[in-house]
């Protein structure tokens, strides 16, 4: 049997499958990195969000009332407070919140039915129409497909 022949026919059939197995290897390490650098990206804007509402409880008074401190917001602050839940539920809407922090801040956004200071600025708003209808529905905003969402690192 000829050298060239013997190669041909045994190591290139070997060779091309262990070629295909490489790039393969290859892809998934080029995709992880990628998948990585967008969750992290979700967290920067989370954490800009978390900013955000700590810069308004900062901003807040604190008096003193029968010895204990109690926090008095101005009705900017909470306005302030209700259109971050907004810009909150706009970012959830367009599948740039994490499933993890929507459980959360979620939780966070619907107390504001309990809170009859915050309702009644909102009732005089003529703004946040997201954060009214989540409040009356309570549903999730998100209007994304699973797979979307999957391929964004939401889950």
């Amino acid at each position: 049997m000829n050298i060239w022949n013997a190669i041909v026919v045994q190591w290139l059939p070997n060779l091309a499958n262990a070629a295909t197995a490489i790039g393969g290897v290859g892809i998934l390490l080029a995709v992880f990195p990628l998948l990585q650098a967008r969750k992290q990206r979700l967290r920067d804007a989370e954490q800009w969000y978390v900013e955000r509402y700590w810069a308004i409880q900062d901003r807040i008074e604190v008096e003193v009332e029968d010895g204990r401190l109690v926090k008095r917001p101005t009705l900017k602050d909470i306005y302030d407070e209700l259109r971050l839940c907004e810009d909150e539920l706009d970012l959830r809407k367009n599948g740039f919140l994490t499933n993890p922090t929507w459980r959360i801040w979620s939780g966070s956004i619907r107390a504001i039915k309990e809170d009859g200071e915050k309702m009644s600025v909102l009732e005089r708003a003529d703004d946040m129409t997201l954060l009214r209808d989540h409040l009356l529905t309570g549903t999730d905003p998100m209007e994304v497909g699973r797979l979307r969402a999957v391929v964004r690192g939401l889950y």
